[in-house]
Parts: C-alpha cells; structure tokens; sequence
C-alpha cells in the first residue's frame, strides 16, 4: 500500500495497493505536486498520468513506464530510473540531477529545459527527443541513442557520448567542449553555431556532416582520426576562421577545389 499527499496541502490524494502482480497501477492519475518520495515503484503503471510538479526523489521507479505522463516541472534527483519508460512524455523542466537512467527510453518525449547534470543515461534511447535547452553536463551518454533529436541551445560541455548514435540529430547553438564524441555516429548531424573546443572526435563517423557557423571546430582534438565516409559540409565563415588549422582529410571531404581553399587566406 502507498499513499500520496499533496506537497502544499498535505492533503491526501490516493491510496493505493499493488496490484496481484506486485506492481502499483496509476495509470490516467491527476497527481499535481504529487508528494511520491522514497516510494516502492518498481514497474509501476504511470502512463497518462499527470506528474507535474510532483516529486520522486529517492522512489526505485526501475522499468516503471509513464508514456504520455506529463512530468514538467517533476523533480527526481539521485533517483533510480533504470530502465524508466517515457515516450511522447511531456518532461518540460524536469530534474533528474545525478540519477541512474541507463537503458531508459525516452523516444519523442519533450524533455525542454531538462536537467540531467551528471546523470547516468548509458544506452538510454532519446529517438526524436526534444532536447532543447537541456543541461546534460558531465553526463554519461555512453552508447545512447540521440538519432534525430533535436538539440537547440543544450549544455553537454564535458559529458560523455562515447558510440552514442545522433544520426539526423540537429545540434545548434549548442555547447560540446570537452565531450567525449570518439566512435560516435555523426551521420546527417547538423552542427549549427555550436561550441566543439575540446570536444574529442577521435574515430567519430561522419557522413553527410555539417558544420555551420562552428568557429572552434579546429580547437576540437583529433580531428585527424575522424572516419569520413563521404563528403561534408562546412560553411565559408568556418573554414575562414578554422581552415589553415583543419586535417587536409577534412578539407578534402569538402569537395572544395585546392583553389578554393587557398582563397580563404586572401
């Protein structure tokens, strides 16, 4: 049995038993500044429900599955989401500082203005995520998969993408110095006035990579070992600020004529 009380009130909201399988049901539950701390939720039944503004700090929510839940403003921190279930999850400020979230997923979800600082998202799925002004800093995205999110404005300076998939990912105006991108999939990324000073992309896939308006692309370490499949896109202001300081393998990928890149120097 766990019972959950408004966090202003105090007032009672449900009570509610496990169910014969041993898993709490909640499914389609109005819990607005639900107080759901240190609570058994272990593959609990959230979907549909309304989580704003509650709070699941130190509740095991390992394999619970809120698709559809609405969790903006819901605070988690150092909190266990194993393999925590939230497609097409509205998540809109949503803190989960310092949590565990490997191999959760998070397929479509809204996750604007998320706050995962050091989290644990090794192998998580954030397939078509909307990642905007997400603060992701120091976080393991070890093996994640990011394809086709759209990050605008995201924080990820010094967390880790190691084999993590973005391919079709937008990535603009974002900060990425000091992330480890090495043996990531960069296919179809588009990098748009984002910051890669420091970011390592030793053995990083690119293939139909673009960078624009990216003007520390040189400052990012071994750009030597990049593995390029084909061709890339890098804009004039770039490789006016960059190009005498870029792999000839990366220049050549551009398609650009030895003429034309010597006039960049003029």
């Amino acid at each position: 049995m766990i019972r959950i009380a408004n966090l202003v009130s105090g007032k009672i909201l449900l009570e509610r038993a496990a169910g014969p399988d041993g898993v709490i049901d909640l499914r389609g539950e109005d819990l607005l500044f639900g107080d759901l701390r240190r609570l058994p939720l272990r593959g609990a039944r959230l979907t549909a429900a309304n989580l704003s503004c509650s709070d699941l700090e130190g509740s095991d929510l390992r394999d619970a599955r809120a698709d559809f839940s609405d969790l903006s403003s819901a605070r988690a921190p150092g909190t266990d989401l194993t393999g925590f279930h939230a497609h097409e999850c509205r998540m809109y400020g949503f803190n989960a500082d310092g949590s565990n979230l490997k191999g959760a997923d998070f397929t479509r979800a809204s996750m604007l203005s998320v706050k995962l600082r050091g989290a644990d998202l090794r192998n998580a799925v954030l397939r078509g995520a909307d990642l905007t002004r997400a603060v992701l800093t120091g976080a393991n995205l070890a093996g994640a998969d990011l394809s086709n999110a759209f990050l605008s404005g995201a924080n990820l300076d010094g967390a880790d993408l190691e084999g993590a998939m973005l391919s079709g990912a937008v990535v603009r105006g974002c900060s990425l110095r000091g992330t480890c991108l090495t043996h990531s999939e960069l296919t179809l990324v588009a990098f748009q006035n984002s910051s890669l000073a420091g970011a390592d992309l030793r053995h990083a896939l690119l293939a139909s990579t673009q960078f624009w308006r990216c003007t520390d692309l040189a400052d990012a370490v071994n750009l030597d070992e990049i593995n390029i499949r084909n061709d890339i896109a890098i804009d004039m202001r770039t490789l006016r600020e960059c190009g005498a300081r870029l792999p000839p393998a990366l220049l050549a990928a551009t398609g650009l004529t030895t003429h034309q890149l010597e006039g960049l120097a003029d």
